[in-house]
């Protein structure tokens, strides 16, 4: 490099830009800026640059005092995260239920524009904080699930609980829930992610079968008390009113 310009350790691309750069730099006096440098293999990698400018007495610039650190490592990992938050993004927009993210360090609770869709709220509408959850949660499911969320924080318990939410409407819908909580070092809970399911149809369902069984098993019982030959006509009669 000795005899070389400065802009030589520019890669091509950027090396009319570090012109005009330069020139700011004489004016300010100091600057710290993003850029690339190339390698005598002609490969390019990040840089951040701190340049100070050593002036003479009369305050004219006579050199400049560089600084660089190579910045690939900070440049990759930057990538792989936006990478990863684009993967997330994808996989909220793309599932049917609704995806919950507790920070319970701050008590902010994430909670994706599908989970509020399934209550009958715009995104807009519901804060994300975890009283937006405690809030719709029905009473009566409260303490379970309160236990459950304990139960897995504190001792490892897989996290797997149905519960209602009040919608925007005033009715009750059912909801499966499961998460998976993240300890530090020290074991210390610092947050928990998850997703709801709504399963109202399927708890509609079960309370129609669950009828019907008590109903046979109502009629069985008839059956079984008309065999044995008491109350015969009672017995018919609450058996043509139940098939009725």
């Amino acid at each position: 490099l000795v005899g070389k310009p400065i802009i030589s350790i520019y890669a091509p691309e950027v090396r009319e830009e570090m012109k005009a750069r330069f020139g700011k730099i004489d004016r300010l006096g100091h600057l710290v800026y993003e850029s690339v440098h190339q390698r005598k293999d002609g490969t390019t990698f990040p840089v951040v640059m701190e340049v100070t400018v050593i002036k003479d007495a009369q305050g004219r610039p006579i050199s400049r005092v560089a600084y660089a650190l190579d910045i690939t490592e900070r440049k990759r990992a930057e990538q792989e995260l936006q990478e990863s938050r684009e993967r997330f993004a994808l996989a909220v927009a793309g599932t049917t239920d609704g995806i919950w993210d507790w920070n319970i360090i701050t008590n902010e609770d994430y909670l994706s524009p599908r989970w509020k869709e399934l209550v009958g709220y715009e995104d807009h509408e519901l804060a994300n904080r975890a009283e937006s959850f405690f809030g719709l949660l029905h009473p009566d499911d409260t303490d379970r699930v309160q236990a459950a969320v304990q139960a897995h924080l504190e001792r490892c318990e897989s996290y797997s609980v149905e519960f209602r939410l009040r919608r925007k409407d005033g009715s009750y819908g059912w909801f499966l829930s499961r998460g998976q909580a993240l300890w530090d070092q020290d074991g210390k809970p610092i947050r928990m992610v998850g997703a709801i399911t709504d399963i109202t149809e399927r708890k509609k369902t079960e309370a129609v079968l669950a009828d019907r069984a008590r109903q046979q098993a109502e009629v069985a019982s008839l059956g079984q008390r008309a065999l044995a030959g008491t109350e015969i006509p009672k017995l018919f009669e609450q058996a043509v009113r139940m098939v009725a």
